[in-house]
């Protein structure tokens, strides 16, 4: 591979293994020889998802970590980098995957670590909240982005594919841990958490959770990414709140109330603004 793709321009490291979850010092350091024999230009790199000697023996490496999703809460990243930074000063760390499920259909009203479907039951089972897929998104993304010692950063995933093991939430065979569908025709709200953090060029005001257009609980948070420094928020033609954006990109409003029936919500901005109608039953 290294001698086939030399010349490739696109090439920053030498992959040598992921996530193998058994005693393999003595293949990496030979690979790792190997490929600082035949490319002595180019850094080796590992992924992995648990600590071990391995991890020090290339030139960089990534952590597969998926705090908030598979254990633990999404605000465990940040603590857990500096944990092994402090460990290790001097090896280059980043993250090669991290992210979080996400349904189109499904749904909840709250933003946060408390939000319904706690996370061992929401990770494998059959209720994946669009919201908390962004909630994890936005948590995780501060945390690197909070943290200069990290060398580069990897969403899981673009776009959701087919997965024969998989039986969760609400396709079976899919992992939904993409930022868009398989079918490359819906954008995710997290999709545009990214698209107003990394794109400031293009001016961005988008609402969450519009598809949540069916309603049991009269009380939602209501989250909006937009690239402009303030949100004004109106519901059914009456404003009733405006927030600033955060160094994020983000404009929260907690707690909002709804009326029974229906609930025309518009969020403007100076350049822009979105809407939904949901309907509170």
């Amino acid at each position: 591979m290294i001698l086939q793709n030399y010349n490739h321009p696109s090439i920053c490291f030498w992959g040598l293994e992921n996530e193998v979850h058994t005693k393999i010092d003595a293949i990496v350091s030979e690979m790792n020889d190997i490929a600082h024999e035949l490319d002595p230009n180019r850094q080796t790199v590992i992924a992995t998802d648990q600590e071990g000697t391995h991890t020090l023996i290339t030139d960089s490496f990534g952590w597969n970590k998926y705090f908030g999703w598979y254990y633990d809460t999404a605000d465990g990243l940040g603590p857990f980098l500096d944990d092994f930074h402090a460990r290790y000063p001097d090896h280059k760390l980043g993250i090669s995957e991290y992210g979080a499920g996400g349904a189109f259909s499904q749904h909840t009203a709250h933003y946060g670590a408390d939000t319904e479907g706690d996370v061992p039951q929401t990770s494998r089972g059959k209720f994946h909240p669009l919201e908390k897929q962004t909630y994890i998104h936005m948590t995780q993304w501060k945390a690197i982005a909070e943290r200069d010692y990290v060398w580069g950063s990897f969403v899981w995933n673009m776009f959701d594919f087919a997965s024969a093991m998989r039986r969760e939430g609400d396709t079976n065979n899919m992992n939904d841990k993409g930022l868009i569908s398989q079918d490359r025709k819906e954008r995710k709200d997290a999709f545009y958490f990214y698209k107003a953090n990394w794109n400031k060029k293009d001016q961005t005001t988008h609402l969450c959770s519009k598809t949540f257009t069916e309603r049991e609980q009269d009380t939602t948070d209501i989250v909006v990414f937009t690239t402009d420094p303030s949100v004004k928020l109106y519901i059914n033609g009456k404003q009733v709140a405006s927030a600033k954006t955060d160094q994020y990109a983000t404009a929260q409003f907690s707690g909002v109330k709804l009326s029974k029936g229906e609930n025309k919500i518009v969020v403007k901005t100076a350049k822009g603004e979105d809407s939904a109608v949901w309907t509170v039953k």
